[in-house]
């Protein structure tokens, strides 16, 4: 009997053991997620854009919990210095997926990837969303009866204090004059213009020339993505420009130090106003005096660079007109130059 009851506690003890130790490992819980909060860069960091490898860039992600986590990105998207994904996190194994976005009325930031042994694996993709995203043709030129042009894709106001002059000319003759000849020549070389969805511009270009008294038969071919891209506000488009290719492009190494200059000023994105028809199927995008002002002092230097006889014949003449343009400037109440589009 004695044998009997030491071994039935025997047995209560061992399945109070077991019991103790099951609810143990039930109360464990898994702190893992909490080693995803952290800044990645370099070596812990792995950023593609819409797929293209991405260098020198930092992702921050905090995690509040083992499903939640906040993706942070700093100046990876045009014109924005820093965007902020509310991300669902999952585990799996021993990596913690992130999927989220980030969206406004004009456009949509998205990011998906993992975190595994301390390495974040990220793609971010920019959808622009705003009306403008699109392709746009060049406004068609209109002559009257006698073929004499009334307007074009080319649209120009200038208005300045009384008797201001660009070299010989008044600046309130410019306007008629960029129209007219501005307009003739852009659509032998350049067709239409796309703002992409993922904020890349590219446009429908044509090398054959430029001939002002007489047709050129075109030769259309689309520009490679990646030397311009965009983003939006709620009146104007920021124009970033890669700057480092658009100079690799250069043949004239003469004419990188200027240009670069001013590219270097445009840095921070070039702000191009538009507006867009309430039907939609007609917009026209320029720049205003706020931007021309600042490049304007660095025009005198670039004229340099241009020969006598460059331009057809007109080299000398764009010198002047270069040369005079900040004095014209500092004289100037309103100043907009630009296009206008067409669906």
């Amino acid at each position: 009997m004695k044998k009997n009851l030491f071994f039935v506690f025997t047995m209560l003890c061992a399945l109070s053991f077991f019991t103790a130790c099951s609810d143990d490992d039930d109360n464990k819980t898994d702190d893992g997620w909490k080693a995803i909060s952290a800044t990645y860069t370099a070596e812990t960091l792995k950023l593609t854009m819409g797929g293209t490898e991405v260098a020198d860039q930092s992702v921050k992600v905090d995690a509040s919990s083992a499903e939640q986590a906040t993706i942070t990105l700093a100046n990876l998207i045009p014109g924005e210095a820093e965007v902020k994904i509310e991300a669902k996190m999952v585990k799996t194994g021993e990596s913690y997926a992130l999927e989220g976005s980030n969206t406004n009325d004009l456009r949509t930031v998205s990011a998906k990837g993992t975190v595994e042994a301390g390495v974040l694996t990220l793609d971010a993709t920019l959808k622009i969303t705003a009306p403008i995203a699109g392709t746009w043709k060049l406004a068609e030129i209109a002559k009257d009866e006698s073929e004499t042009f009334v307007s074009g894709p080319v649209s120009m106001v200038w208005e300045a204090a009384e008797g201001t002059m660009l070299g010989f000319l008044p600046v309130t003759s410019i306007p008629n004059i960029a129209e007219g000849f501005g307009s003739i020549a852009l659509v032998q070389v350049l067709q239409s213009v796309t703002f992409q969805e993922d904020g890349q511009i590219v446009a429908s270009i044509s090398k054959a020339g430029v001939d002002l008294s007489k047709p050129v038969t075109p030769v259309w071919e689309t520009s490679e993505p990646g030397y311009a891209s965009y983003n939006v506000t709620d009146k104007q488009i920021l124009v970033f420009l890669d700057i480092t290719k658009i100079m690799g492009s250069l043949k004239s190494k003469a004419a990188i130090d200027p240009l670069e200059q001013i590219m270097t000023l445009l840095q921070n994105g070039i702000p191009v106003n538009y507006e867009i028809a309430s039907d939609g199927k007609s917009a026209r995008v320029y720049i205003d005096k706020a931007l021309v002002s600042q490049i304007a002092p660095l025009l005198p230097t670039l004229a340099e660079l241009i020969g006598d006889d460059a331009l057809n014949g007109m080299g000398q003449l764009v010198k002047s007109i270069l040369k005079a343009f900040p004095e014209a400037m500092e004289k100037t109440t309103k100043f907009e130059v630009g296009l206008k589009l067409i669906k």
